[in-house]
């Protein structure tokens, strides 16, 4: 994956929704175990990327967590974006400034 090359060892995750996608990447050797993956929006903080499942149930999102992904999508570009059939599935964001 691409934070295997770009990410600083220690770099922060953030994935949207909880998800555990990177964790399972990590225990099967896909993702480095030294990036630190976060899955609550309240660690956000600090945070090197951020991973979004673009989804539907963004707009039932926590309060907080749905100003989160607004501040994200509206002020920075994926680095990375999965499409199927010209669809975003998943982007990655680098930190916001």
């Amino acid at each position: 994956p691409y934070l295997n090359e770009y990410a600083q060892p220690g770099d922060m995750v953030w994935v949207s929704g909880g998800s555990r996608v990177l964790e399972y990447y990590q225990q099967v050797g896909v993702l480095r175990d030294d990036i630190r993956v976060l899955r609550d929006f309240r660690e956000e903080e600090g945070t090197d990327w951020y991973l979004l499942q673009y989804t539907q149930s963004f707009f039932h999102l926590s309060e907080g967590e749905d100003d989160l992904i607004s501040r994200l999508i509206e002020t920075q570009t994926p680095v990375v974006e999965i499409r199927v059939q010209g669809v975003p599935l998943m982007g990655l964001f680098p930190a916001m400034k």
